[in-house]
C-alpha cells in the first residue's frame, strides 16, 4: 500500500472517532453529515493521489528502453496475455516495486511469468527478480527469456512493415514528417479486416448466430470449420493438415508458435468475444452435421 495512503488513513480514523463522540454528545445531525462528507472528500483525494502515483510508476517501467531499442512495455504486451501490473510502495522491506505478471507459451509449455522491478530513484527502476510458475529463475534464463520476447517483437514488426504500409506512406518512413500515422493505421486495419480474415471482428465483437448460420452452404460447414481454425491461427496455433498449412501460411498476420495447444489457446489466450464466438461456431457446425 502507498505510504501516503497509510498516513492519511490514520487521519481519517481520528476523524471517525471524533464523529462518534460528537454523535453521542449532540443531536446536531447536520454537523455529523458535514463531517462525513469531509471525510469522504479526503478519502477520494487520497485514492486519486495513490492511483496517479501507481500509474506514473507503471508507465516508467513500460517506457524503459533496452539497449536494443525496444520499450519494455512493447515487449511485454506483444508476447504476454492476461498481463497485470502491480505497484507496491513501500513493500515489506521498505522498497518500492512494480510487478508484471502474464501468461506465455514458452519452451513448448504454458508458463505464468512474473517479473519484478525495484525503484532506484524517482525516474528509474532496475530488474529485480523473475519467476516461472512461482519458481525463481537465474540470470542466464532471464537473458534467454528477454531474447525470446525480442525475437517475437522483431518477427511481428517485420510482418506488419512488409504488408501494411499504405500507399499514402509508400515513400515515407515511420518518424518522417511526411509519414501519417492515421493513414498507416487505417490501411493496416482495412487489409486486416476486409481481406485477411473470414471473421475480421471475431476478437472484438460478438458475431450473431444468424450470420454464422448464413455461412453454411447447402449443408456444407467447411467455411465454419475454416473460421474455427482461423480463430486459433490468430494466436499462432500450428496445423497438421497440408491444406491448413498452405492456407494460413499465405496470411501475412499468421505467426505459428510450435507446441501451442488448442486447450491452452482457449483457456489462456481467447478473450470473452472469442470464447463466445467459438462456442457459437462449434454449435452451428454440429447442428448442420
Amino acid at each position: 500500500m502507498n505510504n501516503y495512503f497509510k498516513k492519511n488513513l490514520y487521519f481519517v480514523f481520528i476523524c471517525l472517532i471524533s464523529i462518534i463522540f460528537v454523535g453521542c454528545s449532540s443531536s446536531n445531525n447536520q454537523q455529523i453529515n458535514s463531517s462525513f462528507q469531509q471525510i469522504n472528500n479526503i478519502v477520494q483525494q487520497i485514492k486519486s493521489i495513490v492511483n496517479d502515483e501507481e500509474s506514473k510508476n507503471i508507465e516508467i517501467i513500460k517506457n524503459m528502453v533496452r539497449d536494443d531499442g525496444y520499450r519494455f512495455g512493447d515487449l511485454f504486451e506483444n508476447s504476454l496475455s492476461d498481463i497485470t501490473y502491480e505497484f507496491y510502495d513501500p513493500a515489506e522491506d521498505g522498497n518500492t516495486y512494480v510487478t508484471i505478471k502474464g501468461n506465455i507459451f514458452y519452451k513448448d509449455k504454458p508458463v505464468v511469468v512474473t517479473l519484478q522491478y525495484k525503484k532506484i530513484d524517482d525516474e528509474r527502476y532496475e530488474f529485480y527478480t523473475m519467476t516461472y510458475n512461482d519458481i525463481p529463475q537465474n540470470t542466464l534464463e532471464t537473458i534467454a527469456f528477454f531474447n525470446f520476447l525480442e525475437e517475437n517483437a522483431i518477427k511481428k514488426a517485420v510482418k506488419k512493415a512488409e504488408n501494411y504500409v499504405s500507399d499514402d506512406n509508400s515513400n515515407a518512413q515511420i518518424g518522417d514528417d511526411n509519414y501519417n500515422d492515421n493513414n498507416y493505421y487505417d490501411s493496416y486495419m482495412s487489409v486486416y479486416d476486409d481481406e485477411e480474415f473470414i471473421l475480421p471482428t471475431a476478437d472484438r465483437e460478438y458475431i450473431p448466430i444468424e450470420y454464422i448460420e448464413s455461412m453454411v452452404d447447402n449443408g456444407d460447414t467447411s467455411l465454419i470449420r475454416l473460421a474455427v481454425n482461423e480463430m486459433f491461427a490468430r494466436h499462432g496455433i500450428t496445423f497438421q493438415k497440408p491444406e491448413n498449412i498452405e492456407y494460413f501460411s499465405s496470411k501475412s498476420w499468421y505467426y505459428p508458435i510450435e507446441g501451442l495447444t488448442d486447450e491452452y489457446v482457449r483457456e489462456n489466450l481467447f478473450n470473452e468475444y472469442e470464447k463466445e464466438n467459438m462456442n457459437n461456431l462449434l454449435y452451428v457446425e454440429e447442428m448442420y452435421r
